[in-house]
Formats: structure tokens, C-alpha cells, sequence
């Protein structure tokens, strides 16, 4: 008989789904039914979009920072995820992994779309994004 190590996941799928996913760096969503687990930052998704004051852009970009630790082979992993958190009117093609040609007074540049969501607040139809 062959010894192999077994490795216990408690929880979810999709919380197992993440922990194996941070411990290699990439970013797992759910997007049209599918998982997928990569690196936003060289996805290639073919969205593209313009986020300023002309295309919907509400008030500044928020930066954030955001340390991120996981523990693989008795080996703490850490990484430090810079971005903004932005507020613009609904933008329905963000995505996770879309590419946002962001300029604001306080930032320009090119940035990945991370994680987002879409909500209606009873007069504003609006889209909240992380993009690092």
C-alpha cells in the first residue's frame, strides 16, 4: 500500500475553494454560474471600461490596503493587496478581472476589478468596486 497524506476540509466548498486560492495568490468568484479561480490582475476578460465624473464616477476613489496571511505547509504566506474602493452609477459590465480606466482628481491610472456588486437604494441604481 502506498502512504499519501490527507489533507481535512471542514466548512464549505467554497470556503475550501478560497483558502486553497489565497495560498496560490489568485482570486475565486462565481460569475454566470461558473467558479473560477486567477490572478484578476492578468485576466483577460476583454471588458474595459472608463470610470471618471463623465462616466458615473461618485465622489473620490477610497485607497485601501489590505493584508492578506494564509498558512500552507507550516508556512505563513503573507501578501499586501493595494487599491481603491470606488462608487460609480450602475456600471453593469464590472465584472471581476474587468480592466477600469480610472481618473479621478486624486487618481489615474489602469486598474482590475477585484470584487463588485450592484444594488438599488430606492432612487440610485449604483455599483460598488474594489480594484486593485
Amino acid at each position: 500500500m502506498i502512504p499519501f497524506e490527507k489533507e481535512a476540509n471542514y466548512g464549505g466548498l467554497m470556503s475550501s475553494i478560497d483558502q486553497y486560492a489565497k495560498i496560490c495568490g489568485v482570486s475565486t468568484y462565481i460569475q454566470r454560474g461558473s467558479i473560477y479561480a486567477i490572478d484578476v490582475r492578468t485576466a483577460n476578460t476583454g471588458l474595459q471600461f472608463n470610470m471618471d465624473t463623465d462616466h458615473g464616477l461618485i465622489g473620490s476613489p477610497e485607497y485601501f490596503e489590505d493584508e492578506i496571511s494564509e498558512t500552507a505547509d507550516n508556512q505563513e504566506i503573507k501578501e499586501t493587496r493595494k487599491g481603491y474602493k470606488i462608487t460609480s452609477l450602475l456600471e453593469h459590465r464590472c465584472m471581476t478581472g474587468a480592466r477600469v480606466n480610472l481618473k479621478s482628481k486624486d487618481v489615474t491610472g489602469t486598474f482590475h476589478v477585484l470584487e463588485g456588486q450592484h444594488s438599488f437604494n430606492g432612487t440610485d441604481f449604483l455599483t460598488e468596486m474594489t480594484v486593485i
